[in-house]
């Protein structure tokens, strides 16, 4: 587990994707170089101004659970990394 509920408190994990309330979605991933977890963006189309380039405790838990990356193929299909 990352340590860390959604907004319904259900524990998050790596892999897993995430939704925020304008239908944007991320992937938690383990980023080696910092040794933390992060937030990758699913949607190619994101404004700048939401990406999130690093795991942010303050906003995390308005995301919510909608799969992960292991079980939901189809929600992968479009991962670009930051």
């Amino acid at each position: 587990s990352v340590g860390v509920f959604d907004k319904n408190r259900k524990l998050m994990f790596d892999g897993d994707i995430l939704e925020d309330d304008h239908g944007y979605k991320y992937e938690i991933f383990w980023l080696d170089v910092n040794a933390c977890f992060s937030l990758a963006e699913l949607d190619n189309d994101i404004p700048d101004e939401y990406e999130v380039p690093t795991f942010s405790y303050r906003n995390i838990h308005r995301l919510k659970i909608i799969g992960n990356k292991f079980e939901n193929k189809e929600l992968y299909s479009n991962t670009r990394r930051l």
